[in-house]
């Protein structure tokens, strides 16, 4: 089963606010030197792009037809 264009677009926001929340307050060589949150960004990053990729695939299944 696909996930809606709108659970997408609440997984984008989620992770555009973890990404917020956690770097806020903090410096380019804080976040560098914190790795943990650095593979914790990386993966929202991901997330936000895997997101990205589907949204873009059901608006096409939804054109095409």
């Amino acid at each position: 089963m696909s996930v809606s264009n709108i659970e997408l677009i609440k997984h984008i926001s989620d992770e555009c606010d973890f990404i917020s929340t956690h770097s806020n307050g903090k410096d380019s060589n804080q976040v560098i030197n914190d790795k943990v949150l650095v593979r914790a960004l990386e993966r929202s990053i991901e997330i936000i792009g895997e997101a990205a990729n589907k949204i873009e695939m059901n608006l096409k299944k939804i054109t095409l037809t």
